[in-house]
């Protein structure tokens, strides 16, 4: 019963669809469409028109072509970009400009600084000896007075007092020696290696050779010219 039922299901649904083909007014109408009161309408395919199930092309990229002539290098001022010249080996540096700042008094070199620390060694035949910085201005004598501003002096000892109060002057650069008799009563003398014997006038500024003594009255003494410090 339930597989005849179901052929007659079937039977009347395609005698209903079927029954469009027998449409009088052409409009395929089936017995459930004049039922409902429904028509089915066909549209025509226009020729520019697009399926919609159909998937529209995607357009192709535009592709710019280059050119085949080739780029010139870029081109650099060598001036520009050069970099400053360093300067050349051995080529003496500027020294900058020492100052001074205001109310400060510069400082000067000592006059043992001038002659790289050289001092002066006076020995007399008595053992007395007296020793100074180079360059000096020294005053020889019994009780001798300072002339100049700087001027050093030596008291030479003289029981016998024949030796004048301000009896010889001594100055020395450094390198070269001068004496000058200070107009003493019994006179200086210069002698050499080989025993001669010089006699200075008074006033008269006369070169000391190395090696060679001074006499002041009954006194001798020789110059030594040191490096360093006292000894």
């Amino acid at each position: 019963m339930v597989v005849l039922g179901g052929l007659v299901l079937v039977a009347g649904a395609w005698v209903v669809v079927a029954s469009a083909a027998f449409d009088r007014s052409g409009r395929r109408r089936s017995w459930a469409d004049r039922a409902a009161g429904t028509v089915l309408l066909a549209v025509p395919r226009t020729k520019g028109g697009t399926d919609a199930d159909t998937p529209r092309a995607l357009a192709e990229p535009t592709v710019h072509a280059r050119s085949a002539t080739p780029r010139e290098p870029l081109r650099v001022d060598a001036s520009a970009a050069a970099l400053p010249d360093a300067p050349a080996w051995g080529e003496p540096l500027v020294a900058l400009e020492s100052r001074t700042v205001a109310g400060e008094r510069p400082v000067a070199p000592s006059a043992v600084a001038s002659v790289g620390g050289a001092q002066l060694l006076v020995i007399f035949d008595t053992g007395q000896r007296a020793q100074f910085a180079l360059p000096a201005a020294v005053l020889f004598g019994r009780a001798p007075v300072a002339e100049q501003p700087g001027d050093v002096v030596v008291a030479v000892d003289d029981p016998d007092r024949l030796i004048s109060k301000t009896h010889l002057r001594l100055e020395h650069d450094g390198d070269t020696a001068w004496v000058i008799d200070a107009g003493s009563t019994n006179g200086s003398e210069l002698i050499d290696d080989d025993g001669t014997v010089h006699v200075l006038r008074p006033g008269s500024r006369t070169l000391l050779e190395d090696g060679t003594r001074v006499r002041l009255g009954e006194r001798i003494f020789t110059l030594s010219r040191l490096i360093g410090g006292p000894v």
